[in-house]
């Protein structure tokens, strides 16, 4: 299929004509299964208008945002693998969604962060699945317990040992950028320290 969009200068525009194609129904609101994988979108307003959309392909895109899927509350099944994700608080846009039980999200910069399946757990207590993984009982008592023990102060010395071995990650890391890179580096750092 020859994909239609639009560019709208802030990336590919998802369009009407496009998903009814795709959906093969001749409304928006018919919509309930849409595959819009590899389309390279990085804009998809146009699903706020899609309230019976039930299962939703949206990987191997360029999104940023997941705004625009808090209305789709009867989505059951959400396919976003491989975007431009970054930011574990684009999934409170998702939070309305109580139908929503499986969620597919790894492949995307927030899936790197340190403690990604617990805090997407806790975001999203009524998943069922995430990353094609079942979500297990403990894995839904798992935050309480994390959170209880964030709370309890760290003694100095395990204190100075995490920041030495931190110190030891970012030192290796180091040696591994060239030139260029260092110089980036170092300018960025002079702007944190002023």
């Amino acid at each position: 299929l020859l994909l239609e969009m639009m560019s709208d200068g802030g990336g590919i525009l998802l369009r009407r004509d496009l998903v009814l194609r795709r959906a093969r129904v001749d409304s928006l609101e018919k919509v309930r299964s849409l595959n819009l994988w590899g389309c390279k979108l990085s804009n998809v307003e146009l699903l706020r208008s899609l309230p019976s959309l039930q299962v939703l392909n949206l990987s191997c895109n360029e999104l940023t945002s997941l705004e625009s899927l808090a209305n789709c509350t009867k989505l059951k099944d959400l396919y976003l693998r491989q975007n431009r994700l970054g930011d574990l608080r684009q999934l409170q846009h998702l939070q309305p969604l109580a139908s929503l039980q499986s969620l597919w999200v790894e492949n995307n910069p927030l899936s790197r962060v340190s403690g990604y399946r617990r805090k997407v757990v806790q975001l999203l207590p009524q998943l069922k699945y995430l990353d094609n993984k079942a979500v297990s009982e403990e894995e839904r008592q798992q935050p309480l317990v994390q959170e209880e023990q964030q709370e309890k102060p760290m003694p100095s010395s395990a204190s100075s040992t995490t920041s030495s071995n931190v110190l030891k990650a970012v030192l290796c890391l180091l040696g591994e950028l060239d030139h260029s890179s260092l110089t980036e580096l170092q300018k960025e750092v002079a702007k944190l320290l002023d």
